[in-house]
């Protein structure tokens, strides 16, 4: 398989707290205690009607282990290096965790126009 454009995203910046002293927490970009950025992506078609493709990107233990998913919108033969926008797992963490271990998107469900995009996580799923 021959890949036509490669390209890095900038790392996510996120908090990191020792587990034994929350007073130490700093900023890290994606080291091992991170939020595992990257566990699940999903091309999915044009999210934002601009004609191009788009990509989701989950992040399932940000947050303590509440998990997040990140979008960012394609471009031309490329995708947007800043991230669009940032959809936080919802709630106190105790119902679901890791959202973002798995995401999808490729139908319109609700037969709107628009492409839906299915999360999951650990005790359920949101659909977007």
């Amino acid at each position: 398989t021959k890949f036509e454009y490669q390209m890095s995203l900038e790392p996510v910046k996120q908090t990191c707290c020792s587990p034994l002293k929350h007073d130490t927490c700093k900023v890290l970009k994606n080291e091992p205690c991170g939020a595992r950025f990257g566990t699940a992506i999903a091309a999915v078609k044009d999210l934002n009607l601009d004609g191009y493709n788009d990509i989701v990107i989950g992040s399932p233990l940000e947050d303590d282990h509440r998990g997040a998913v990140y979008i960012y919108h394609g471009h031309g033969h490329t995708i947007s290096k800043k991230y669009t926008q940032r959809i936080p797992s919802g709630g106190d963490g105790e119902k679901v965790k890791f959202f973002g271990q798995s995401v999808h998107g490729e139908m319109d469900l609700n037969d709107d126009g628009l492409i839906d995009v299915t999360i999951g996580g650990l005790g359920g799923a949101t659909l977007f």
